[in-house]
């Protein structure tokens, strides 16, 4: 396994998600940096509010994808299924998960958490980037599907609770 991965962050540190119209939106999508970060350095971002997504050659867009080599699945059931220690008993978090974080509109009562898998390899090919995303994305009990194309980011979630796992 790879102890360096190619994940791109944004520079803007967010204290939760920007709302729709907003004007920073075209800087923020211009604001992604093509990476190569070890794990505890990925989660050290997410938890300092740093949205992350896929490598891509200028403006976070998908005709401007490159690599991707994490996949990152949502889970905002608001329910056990969406706790940090009901996705640890999932078998594919346990087996193949780098880390497990609470979303920033996560809260006790609605708990919403993201499980985020480093691959051994980075993948080249939008399609085969999304059925990838897609199998992971199986694994789970109403994992939120909108977030499976290659060019997706998900945001930091700034002094979240996280459980970081060997794989």
């Amino acid at each position: 396994m790879s102890d360096r991965y190619r994940i791109a962050f944004s520079t803007m540190a967010l204290t939760g998600k920007l709302p729709q119209g907003d004007r920073r939106w075209s800087d923020f999508n211009d604001s992604f940096e093509n990476l190569t970060l070890a794990p505890v350095e990925i989660a050290n971002l997410i938890y300092k509010g740093y949205s992350f997504t896929t490598w891509h050659d200028g403006r976070r867009s998908l005709a401007n994808f490159v690599c991707g080599q994490h996949v990152a699945i949502d889970m905002d059931t608001e329910d056990e299924r969406s706790t940090i220690d009901g996705l640890l008993g999932n078998p594919w978090v346990r087996m193949y998960a780098s880390m497990v974080y609470t979303t920033p509109s996560h809260t006790e009562d609605k708990p919403r958490a993201r499980v985020l898998f480093l691959l051994n390899q980075y993948v080249t090919d939008a399609n085969a980037y999304g059925e990838i995303v897609q199998f992971v994305m199986s694994r789970f009990d109403e994992p939120d599907t909108a977030c499976k194309d290659a060019s997706r980011f998900f945001y930091g979630s700034q002094n979240c609770e996280m459980a970081m796992l060997d794989n």
